[in-house]
């Protein structure tokens, strides 16, 4: 999964999809039903007690990663730096 942002070209039926870091910024156009089948839709929760242990999540393996990746959320050991970052175990072959 890529990163990327949507637009309305023809509402409510047709809309332009441009991938993150994708060379040209080439759009992508596609009909609601196939956005709503492909996309996923970002969220970002205030706090982890948002996510606990199996919450479903995609993220990026590094910070130098531009390919989202799915996960679950874990319990995990503490780990040193700011308390409320969850732990994930990520799926690197995909969904």
């Amino acid at each position: 999964m890529y990163a990327g942002s949507v637009r309305t070209l023809q509402p409510p039926d047709i809309y332009s999809i441009v991938i993150e870091g994708e060379r040209g910024n080439r759009q992508r156009i596609y009909s609601l039903e196939q956005l709503l089948q492909e996309a996923v839709l970002d969220v970002r929760p205030q706090s982890s007690q948002y996510l606990p242990p199996g919450t479903r999540v995609c993220a990026y393996w590094s910070q130098k990663s531009r390919c989202l990746y799915p996960g679950n959320v874990v319990r995990g050991e503490p780990q040193p730096g700011p308390p409320d970052i969850p732990q994930a175990k990520l799926r690197a072959g995909g969904a």
